[in-house]
């Protein structure tokens, strides 16, 4: 997407600050205005560190992420200020939109452009808020027709995605084969065949597979999922350990990625980074069965007996019978039993 469609009054919003932490936001914004970015960036860094998370100050950073072209990181860390509150919602909508659109995501700059004009229709941005979903609408209509030629690949890989729910993994093995040998950078098609060959038994060629999706996206995230169950599964501590430590930190921009990492979370149990991510964020979350036993858990290890009841009576009633299992668990307080894993 060309430049002039990236917004154009990034580099003129400050946000004001409220916490602690100033001295390095001042000595960041005096960099930012010296367009010294790198050392802005450092110090919004740190002001961020000494202000618990201040949104202001994350907002700031990821607007000057945006002038370095990071725009995946920025808006990852909008995202997570999306996460936290109500604070800053308004600009968070609107640099997200201008981020995403840049990156080609029409639908999600769409997205999130029509949501800052809601809460802000005569905003300082509303202008450019509308010129770029304009300018969404058109792209998405130029990239319709491609998306027959793709729906054949996409149906397939469908029927694979339904086959592994169904543990019928030779089946899902062949089709995912199948779209791998055709389309090599298929990654997310790959992603699944490292899980479902890791099922089957095949360790290392599950391995080989992640390494090989690394070399060409080095941050792929259902890749660093996949790795960090693989190494849960088979007891590799250090890497669990190390996975603890990163996974966190990540606030995926899209709901597939984003569900995923919370199943992973919970599987490592890292049950209260779960609880930090409300699964009402989550479009349709409360009719998603998976999800629904994943939040059931956490909430559970986080204390919230009553709420990991309600939730796991949500799943139930929807089929699964894994968590009608773990209802009777928690009626024999036998924690052990309520765990979760994605497969």
């Amino acid at each position: 997407m060309s430049d002039r469609y990236h917004s154009k009054q990034t580099s003129n919003i400050v946000v004001p600050f409220h916490r602690s932490g100033d001295y390095f936001f001042h000595k960041g914004l005096t960099a930012f205005k010296k367009k010294h970015l790198h050392q802005a960036v450092k110090q919004f860094e740190r002001a961020i560190k000494r202000s618990d998370n201040e949104p202001a100050f994350q907002v700031q950073l990821a607007i000057v992420l945006t002038e370095l072209g990071e725009y995946e990181r920025a808006n990852e860390i909008l995202q997570n200020v999306l996460y936290q509150g109500e604070e800053q919602q308004e600009i968070c909508h609107f640099l997200i939109a201008s981020n995403a659109a840049y990156l080609g995501y029409f639908s999600q700059a769409k997205h999130h452009a029509e949501r800052y004009l809601q809460l802000e229709p005569e905003g300082e941005c509303a202008e450019e808020a509308q010129r770029l979903i304009d300018v969404c609408d058109n792209d998405l209509l130029f990239t319709s027709s491609y998306q027959e030629e793709d729906e054949h690949l996409l149906d397939l890989h469908a029927q694979a995605l339904e086959y592994m729910e169904t543990s019928k993994l030779d089946h899902a093995m062949r089709i995912l084969e199948d779209i791998t040998n055709t389309y090599p950078a298929y990654w997310a098609a790959q992603n699944h065949l490292a899980e479902v060959v890791f099922r089957k038994g095949e360790y290392a060629r599950a391995f080989s597979l992640c390494e090989t999706i690394l070399k060409a996206h080095p941050n792929n995230l259902l890749t660093h999922c996949n790795l960090a169950l693989f190494h849960d599964k088979l007891g590799h501590a250090t890497k669990v350990a190390q996975y603890k430590q990163l996974l966190p930190t990540i606030l995926p921009m899209d709901i597939d990625h984003a569900i995923r990492l919370v199943e992973v979370l919970c599987t490592l149990g890292q049950y209260r980074e779960v609880m930090k991510r409300p699964l009402l964020a989550f479009t349709h979350g409360e009719d998603h069965v998976q999800l629904l036993r994943c939040y059931g858990v956490a909430a559970y290890h986080t204390g919230d007996r009553a709420r990991a009841t309600s939730l796991l009576k949500k799943a139930a009633e929807r089929g699964c019978h894994m968590s009608s299992a773990q209802l009777n668990a928690i009626k024999q307080q036998q924690s052990q039993q309520i765990t979760f894993s994605p497969f």
